[in-house]
């Protein structure tokens, strides 16, 4: 009994398990707050514009909670890697199975996309600090945004407008003029709310298992490693 105990202490709290618990309650938020601060109907589920957009936002929801969530600065085992974009319950089923293998490519390079970013930083370091984190993400996207944009201006025959990206990754950021909008509320609140439960629940592991939140045993990222070599600290 004794050792069942302390296993379940040790035991790691599923955080994109918690995100997809917590998701109905997120939904019923969004919609009210679509009902009662931008006047959207939501009488009639199947048609309202209340419950169109907070679906909508819900999946948006859901997805950054795997796949663009705080522990995207684990080195080798990158949460959700294995099935982007489809999610875990893509395996369960024959077709699920079929799409994944299809996509596998498109997996590879969004796991390859965020190697640099786990190598620079320290797992559990500013990338799970509430907001900041969010922000270091968008920042890291929004380099690689210029650099597909400088790419394809570059190739006459290419003509791709993406505009719309940037101005997405921008509306994070609080001196935007898109801030504090149904843009924001819809389309980044829900990455800054499952961003925080993320780290809610990494903080809830911590304390129940008496330990530190970046322990010293996990591996310093280069940022870390290069501050730490100017101050002389080893």
């Amino acid at each position: 009994m004794k050792k069942e105990k302390v296993l379940k202490k040790d035991k790691l709290t599923d955080n994109v398990r918690f995100n997809e618990n917590f998701s109905p309650i997120y939904f019923l938020i969004i919609v009210f707050a679509l009902k009662f601060e931008f006047g959207m109907n939501w009488l009639f589920p199947f048609f309202s514009s209340a419950v169109f957009y907070g679906i909508v936002s819900t999946l948006l929801y859901l997805f950054s909670s795997n796949y663009f969530q705080p522990d995207l600065d684990v080195m080798n085992s990158r949460p959700g890697m294995g099935h982007f974009p489809l999610g875990r319950w893509a395996g369960s089923y024959k077709l699920g199975r079929f799409l994944k293998f299809l996509l596998t490519p498109l997996t590879k390079a969004w796991y390859w996309l965020w190697h640099p970013y786990a190598k620079l930083l320290t797992h559990r370091g500013a990338g799970h600090w509430p907001i900041w984190g969010v922000w270091l993400r968008v920042s890291y996207l929004y380099l690689f945004y210029i650099c597909i944009s400088f790419i394809l201006s570059k190739i006459s025959f290419i003509n791709i407008n993406i505009s719309f990206i940037e101005v997405w990754l921008k509306s994070f950021f609080p001196w935007d003029k898109n801030f504090a909008t149904i843009h924001f509320l819809l389309f980044c609140f829900p990455i800054y709310l499952s961003d925080m439960v993320h780290i809610g629940v990494d903080y809830y592991d911590s304390v129940k298992r008496s330990m530190s939140f970046c322990p010293p045993k996990i591996p310093r990222g280069l940022i870390t490693k290069l501050i730490n070599t100017l101050r002389g600290v080893r």
